[in-house]
Order: C-alpha cells, then structure tokens, then sequence
C-alpha cells in the first residue's frame, strides 16, 4: 500500500511507528549488536506508541535539505518524471520511504560531503552500505531497478548516477532475515500490549525551515538557474521569512 503523505511529517512518523524500515535492513541481516539494539527501539515504540524524529546533526541536515534539489537535478539530466511518495507499507512489522518512483524503478538519494562523493564517482559503484536499503526498496516496492544519486552542488561535477537491477537471490536472503527478525520483535512485544495511540513530537521550525528552502531551490534549479551559489543568501532570507509566516499558522 502507498501512502502519500510527506516525509518528515507527523503522519509519515506515526506510520513508521515500530516498523522495519529501508535504511534499517543492514541491521536486520547483521549478526551483531546492533541487529539487537534495532529490535528493541522497535518494540519500545509498538509497546509505548511514542516516537521521536530523528536527530540530525549538520552534515544529516544538509542531506535532507539538499535532497529536493538532487531530484529536481535528476529530472532535468534525465527527463525521467519523479513520483514522491510518503512510505511504501508492506504489512503492519515492515515498510519503506523511497526517495521517488520512477515507472517500474525507484530513485533513491544521498547528498553526502564533498570527500565521500568524489569517492562514489570514483570507485563508479552502488556503495555497499546502502545494498541492503536499495534492495530492500525493490522487495517491497515491487520494482525492478533503482538509480542511485549522489549529489553535491558544492562539487564542480555535483551529479552521480548508476542504475542497480533487482537481485531476487539477495532479496530471498533479505526476506528470511526479515522474517526471523519480525518473529522475534512480535515475541518481544508479546505480553506487553501495543499503544493505542502513536505520538509524535516534531522541531516545527527545522521541518518549516527546511520545507521553505527546499521549494525557493527547486524552483531556481527548474527554471535552469543553474548553479545557484549566487542566490543562497536570498534564497536563506525568503526561506526564513516564509517559515515564519508559516510557524505563525501552525502554532498559534
């Protein structure tokens, strides 16, 4: 099932509420602690119905903000149109937020620092701590490929792009892995009852920041404004005064 709200809102978090997400997989089919440490955040969350957002730190928030720009600059390169979608629901334990649809694939992006995307173009491969996230995206989504975008405006060559084609042998290991991990949360879970309400504590002034930003961006880089380094000292001031405004009608 799709659900088209917009990621980072309150709905987009309640619905991840206690569920295994794409960017969690690797923790899913790891061994280790961390398979572990994931499984319990889980079940505090179905067991307490209550969630944080995510904490960003500047290099996680750059990311996120720069994200709307790197698919409005895929849509430019490729002519591809970008569907944007809130989460892709498997079940009630399982679900993924891909950055976009794209007829049968799906885009996924990453706006990491400069160094580590020199690397990507680089080395010219899917980078294998996001295999599990990319597949994962397929299984669920039920598509056949993905691009995968790095993107970096501050980088003289700002795009990378590879396609990765489904791997049903990876996505069988996957499935069974997450299986074995969603049997041990339900027993986990079990006795303690679920929450019957999900609560969600949102940083309003990030997300409406954020969102500002974003929509003054893509409209530059659309209209072929390209780049944009000599607007970001407008573009911070317009997106500010438009969060305010827009702070003002959602906390009264």
């Amino acid at each position: 099932m799709i659900h088209t709200m917009r990621q980072g809102s309150q709905e987009w978090f309640k619905i991840r509420c206690g569920k295994v997400t794409a960017s969690h997989f690797k923790e899913v089919i790891s061994k280790g602690k961390t398979r572990m440490t994931y499984l319990l955040k889980l079940a505090a969350e179905r067991t307490t119905g209550v969630v944080q957002p995510t904490f960003q730190n500047e290099a996680m928030r750059w990311g996120s903000e720069t994200e709307p720009q790197a698919r409005a600059y895929y849509e430019r390169v490729t002519g591809n149109k970008v569907e944007q979608v809130g989460f892709v629901e498997l079940n009630e334990y399982v679900g993924v937020s891909p950055d976009g649809i794209v007829g049968d694939g799906l885009l996924e992006v990453k706006c990491p620092n400069t160094a580590t995307h020199i690397g990507y173009m680089k080395t010219g491969k899917l980078p294998s701590t996001y295999k599990a996230q990319v597949q994962g995206q397929m299984w669920v989504a039920d598509k056949q490929w993905c691009e995968f975008v790095s993107f970096d405006p501050r980088c003289s060559e700002p795009y990378f792009c590879i396609r990765v084609e489904r791997d049903d042998d990876y996505i069988a290991g996957l499935i069974e892995s997450t299986r074995e991990f969603v049997m041990e949360l339900k027993k986990t879970v079990s006795g303690l009852g679920e929450a019957k309400e999900i609560k969600v504590a949102p940083n309003w002034d990030e997300i409406n920041l954020g969102k500002c930003r974003h929509g003054i961006l893509c409209a530059l880089i659309s209209s072929g404004m390209w780049p944009v380094d000599d607007y970001l000292d407008d573009i911070e001031n317009l997106a500010y005064f438009s969060m305010k405004g827009r702070s003002d009608e959602t906390n009264p």
